[in-house]
């Protein structure tokens, strides 16, 4: 008889019981096998029976044939098994106290290309046999890890490891081998799996006892989210600890996905590998563009980090970092440590260099500790701490440089931010910021972001909202950074402001009552103060039909003013109360259309609006927070031309407008939509802004035209015109065009122009005015593909009416699977009476790893109209 026993057909299936602590048992007496011809194939399945006591397994030397039938004849095992210790790789047991392994390896193990030597980590590279056996490892998959790089790739759902504990064990081979009721041996084409776990190796002994697997021979494990080879491995599948011998792995259950090789990787638990001598990158097979070699690497998937000693970091095979220690991020959560470095250089500050540390304080308190070298000013600390409770969220931030060489004095700058939820209806926010000096932000260029230029602002908001009402109060203050402006032309502080509106239908199909009221004061340094209250209630019947619309509507606006610091001879108590009626309609018509082979709907949608306010000289209302609308499209159906209380503009006029538009029939997508209105004025206007900016009589307005089109689903073209019948000019005009490729590539092209007059009325405006309010320029910002992912970025904003370059920038950005390159030099003024400041970026980001220097994405997505940062 054959020591090694084989079915007919050269294939088994067994499964292993373990889960409960059951041992199979091997004895053939005991019909612990169940064996059956299934197209062709012999499956024999072990019953998962615990032994009856008693029994005891057959003596090494008892031996039985295999009888004809094998579906009812239990095969015989071999009455000793092959020495262990004289075949190649590893074999472990558990030490004599359970707690650790004691693994010899026996002979010499070899992989598909020859013996593996104990490399150095300085000489460890990915082969070209490495890169073999990662694409096999790839093809294993049920998808392509790196498959995200075309936009397809989503992360692997979550898999609960526990269900190993209640999982049976199967096993698929050639042929087998076993010994009492504790070990078995499989040779060729061995398939072990249980729950997410699965091994494939040419030779692989199980001892159901220890529920361990001892393989050898191009050996594949797999387990959720992780996928390795090796020449050798001996796994205990409880504890889901192992070793295995020259291993290549790729971890796929987080995007991008990981691959390395290793001379030795263990398994410490079901969260947990360490590799020893490993080179490890998160670029797809095939491609080795940043690799990170080191002496020893450990992933922790629990923790979400990864962590290494003695590490070369290598871009394009050049050496760029070396570290003794090293930790990083594998996923998005937070733990203390040192951050990549941010690196530029700027005309007015120098090299600029920032090593920030980040301080996981607590799940919900974190902090970051910036310090910046400024080569031509100094060291300037920064930091950031942020918090979350039950019901609140904030963040500080705090930049301090306790010596400006060049301005030779303390600079600091600093915001605060928090959000708090009371209840479902009551909540609250602050958003405080200043700055030590009004150069700061054009000479500093720091990390707090503040939008505004000439005037930093600040407030503290307490909101009520419920079904029809809302409330606030509001405190707000305004620092002024711009030098051009005086102090009698600083914003007003509102301390406070109390807002409330109420909107609530009169009857349950008809009419419409809404309240809207402010109190507010208004306070600054050695001007005019004073209290304003306003009150709005309005009363409004909307009928509406599924093509028309007619909306009448009576307001009642009662406005009262408490005056501080009034010039003698006028008035501390001014009141006004105005009505305010108007009556909005409009018709929509639609009709089929082709152009060409293609479907469309064409509407058009006159509509008229009246609006009749008396008049009232308000000359004498103070202007705390009020101006004049840009006229444009939509102020042709505001009821108040300008933005605050202090001024009603005065009206007996009919708005006059069309608009037409083009939709695709099927979609429903807007192609062309054109705007054309005007304002027919009954009565001269007389409220201007102020005494010297009275509208001019007239019986019409300006011209507004407004022409959008989408020309294909990549080019697209906006426009707006202002035009003048009375002095036959135009007044403001646009018109960009747009392009966005699927490629991420895109293109813009803008034209902006606003005419300011130098007289109004006949009174002379001052030249400072005209300057400001006077626009002529062009803008031209693009991203465009040059090759092999390199992408060109740029943008040109001139004036030409001040025969100046606003903003320039331009760079280069490459985009890969696995790394992301940018290079961007900028040049730019914040105003015309102020220095050209120059600028240079650089951003090095090794996906799935760490970045080195400034984020340029977030200033593109700024600067850049329609760009978005690439897909992880």
């Amino acid at each position: 008889m054959n020591q090694r026993w084989n079915p007919y057909h050269p294939q088994l299936i067994f499964i292993l019981t373990s889960a409960l602590g059951i041992s199979p048992s091997w004895v053939a007496a005991k019909s612990d096998w169940d064996c059956r011809e299934i197209d062709g194939e012999w499956i024999c399945v072990s019953k998962p029976q615990k032994p009856v006591i008693g029994d005891k397994p057959e003596k090494p030397n008892q031996t039985k044939k295999n009888s004809a039938s094998p579906a009812t004849t239990v095969p015989k095992f071999p009455a000793k098994l092959p020495i262990l210790a004289k075949q190649p790789g590893w074999h472990c047991q558990p030490d004599i106290h359970n707690q650790g392994w004691d693994c010899n390896q026996t002979g010499e193990a070899t992989s598909p290309t020859g013996t593996i030597e104990n490399t150095s980590v300085l000489s460890a590279v990915l082969t070209s046999e490495d890169e073999t056996v990662f694409r096999n490892l790839v093809n294993s998959l049920d998808h392509d890890p790196w498959e995200y790089c075309g936009g397809t790739y989503s992360a692997l759902p979550p898999f609960d490891k526990s269900l190993r504990d209640t999982s049976s064990i199967e096993v698929d081979t050639d042929s087998v081998e076993a010994y009492e009721n504790e070990i078995a041996t499989f040779f060729g084409n061995v398939d072990l799996h249980r729950a997410d776990q699965r091994i494939i190796a040419h030779h692989l002994t199980y001892d159901s006892i220890a529920d361990t697997a001892n393989a050898q021979g191009q050996i594949s494990y797999f387990q959720h989210g992780t996928v390795l080879a090796a020449d050798s491995a001996f796994i205990h599948l409880d504890s889901n600890k192992g070793r295995l011998s020259n291993t290549r792995f790729i971890s796929h259950d987080r995007v991008p996905a990981g691959r390395g090789r290793s001379r030795v990787t263990y398994l410490d638990g079901k969260f947990v590998t360490r590799h020893n001598d490993v080179v490890y990158t998160s670029c797809p097979p095939g491609n080795q563009d940043w690799e990170l070699e080191a002496e020893y690497l450990k992933l922790n998937k629990k923790s979400g980090s990864g962590s290494a000693k003695n590490a070369w970091l290598n871009f394009k095979g050049v050496p760029i970092l070396y570290t003794p220690a090293l930790w990083f991020p594998i996923d998005d959560r937070r733990t203390s440590g040192i951050l990549t470095p941010s690196f530029g250089f700027s005309k007015e500050n120098g090299v600029d260099i920032s090593i920030p540390y980040y301080w996981n304080i607590a799940p919900n308190y974190d902090a970051i500790f910036a310090p910046r070298i400024l080569s031509e000013r100094g060291m300037l600390l920064g930091g950031e701490f942020r918090y979350l409770t039950e019901r609140s969220a904030g963040q500080i931030n705090l930049e301090v440089l306790p010596y400006d060489v060049k301005a030779e004095k303390l600079r600091a700058a600093g915001s605060f931010r928090n959000a708090t939820k009371f209840t479902n209806n009551i909540t609250a926010d602050m958003d405080l910021n200043f700055v030590s000096d009004k150069r700061y932000i054009d000479e500093l260029v720091n990390t707090l972001s503040f939008s505004d230029t000439r005037h930093i602002r600040s407030e503290a908001n307490l909101r009520y909202n419920t079904a029809g009402i809302s409330m606030l109060a509001r405190l707000e203050n305004y620092q002024t950074i711009d030098r051009r402006i005086n102090d009698t032309d600083k914003p007003y502080r509102r301390l406070p402001q109390l807002l409330l509106n109420m909107d609530e239908r009169i009857t349950e199909n008809y009419g419409r009552f809404s309240f809207d009221s402010e109190f507010v004061y208004f306070e600054r340094e050695h001007t005019l103060t004073g209290k304003r209250l306003d009150l709005k209630p309005k009363i409004s019947i909307p009928i509406e039909t599924a093509a028309t619309f007619f909306t009448p509507s009576f307001t009642l606006q009662h406005t009262q003013y408490w005056l501080d610091n009034q010039e003698s001879g006028n008035d501390a108590t001014i009141e006004r109360t105005l009505p305010i009626a108007s009556l909005d309609s409009g018709v929509f018509f639609e009709r089929n259309t082709k152009l060409g082979d293609s479907a469309f709907l064409q509407t058009l949608e006159p509509r008229l609006f009246y609006l009749y306010i008396p008049k009232e000289g308000q000359d004498r209302i103070p202007l705390f927070d009020t101006s004049e609308y840009d006229f444009n499209f939509f102020q042709l159906f505001r009821e108040n031309r300008f933005s605050g209380a202090d001024r009603i503009g005065d009206a007996n006029q009919l708005s006059v407008a069309m608009t037409s538009r083009l939709l695709e029939s099927e979609t429903g997508r807007e192609r062309i939509s054109a705007s054309l209105g005007t304002i027919i004025y009954f009565e001269d206007q007389d409220v201007g802004l102020t005494p010297e900016t009275k509208p001019a009589p007239t019986q019409t307005s300006n011209l507004i035209g407004e022409l959008n089109v989408t020309l294909t689903n990549e080019w697209s073209l906006r426009s707006g015109l202002e035009w003048n019948p009375h002095q036959s000019n135009t007044q403001k005009g646009h018109a960009s065009l747009h392009y966005w490729g699927k490629d991420n590539s895109l293109f813009n092209i803008g034209y902006r122009y606003r005419r300011s007059e130098s007289t109004i009325n006949g009174n002379r405006i001052d030249q400072t005015d005209i300057d400001r309010n006077k626009i002529d320029q062009a803008d031209v910002s693009l991203r465009w593909p040059l090759f092999r992912d390199w992408h060109f970025v740029g943008r040109w904003q001139y004036s030409f009416f001040q025969n100046l370059t606003l903003e320039s920038f331009a760079g280069f950005e490459k985009e890969s699977c696995c790394w992301r390159f940018r290079i961007l030099g900028r040049h730019y003024v914040n105003d015309i009476n102020s220095k050209a400041n120059t600028e240079i970026f650089v951003q090095l980001e090794l996906k799935g790893f760490t970045s080195f220097g400034h984020k340029v994405d977030e200033f593109l997505m700024l600067s850049l109209p329609g760009y978005e940062p690439p897909e992880l």
